[in-house]
């Protein structure tokens, strides 16, 4: 039984020392050895006291959340000026079919539109002349991306310091994207 546990403890030994020549290298001296340890062995940020925060914000949903509000504010005020209509749809972030207007009310679309929706402009669809199709302005797509990333970029101080309290002695590094 004791052959059996020195064996067994013989066996965990060579293999913790053969595991540690396997990272540090058999060295010749005390300073090769320090030499062979900052060499293989990388500490990364989380092991250092470090961070890296990558914030990415997603500008074209700040678009497609006005184009949502935009139909949803377009059906009530259909509903509002008893505007009759076959469908309303969001085709992308930018446009809104109208589908089914009478053609004597494509006045009042006109005049809704440019009323409530200052960004948006109304066209006809070429073809069908019970349709119009809604859109958003390329500077007003492009205002809404851009204040996006603004607010993004005044919160980065505040977030940087928040993540600066919970570490101890390397700064931060905080990297701003977006799409």
């Amino acid at each position: 039984m004791e052959t059996k546990t020195r064996n067994r403890a013989i066996l965990i030994l060579a293999t913790i020392v053969m595991c540690l020549v396997g990272i540090v290298g058999l060295p010749k001296n005390v300073q090769q050895l320090r030499d062979n340890v900052r060499e293989r062995i990388r500490l990364g940020l989380d092991l250092r006291g470090g961070t890296h925060l990558v914030l990415q914000v997603n500008v074209d949903d700040a678009v497609n959340l006005s184009s949502d509000q935009a139909l949803e504010r377009l059906r009530d005020g259909l509903r509002t000026k008893n505007i009759a209509y076959a469908d309303v749809q969001k085709t992308d972030s930018t446009h809104i079919l109208l589908k089914g207007i009478p053609p004597e009310r494509s006045g009042d679309i006109q005049a809704l539109v440019s009323d409530q929706f200052s960004d948006w402009t109304v066209d006809r669809v070429p073809g069908d002349p019970a349709a119009r199709v809604i859109s958003l302005k390329v500077s007003a797509a492009a205002g809404i991306r851009n204040r996006g990333r603004q607010r993004l970029y005044r919160r980065v101080p505040k977030m940087t310091a928040y993540v600066n309290q919970f570490t101890y002695a390397l700064p931060n590094k905080v990297i701003l994207t977006s799409s």
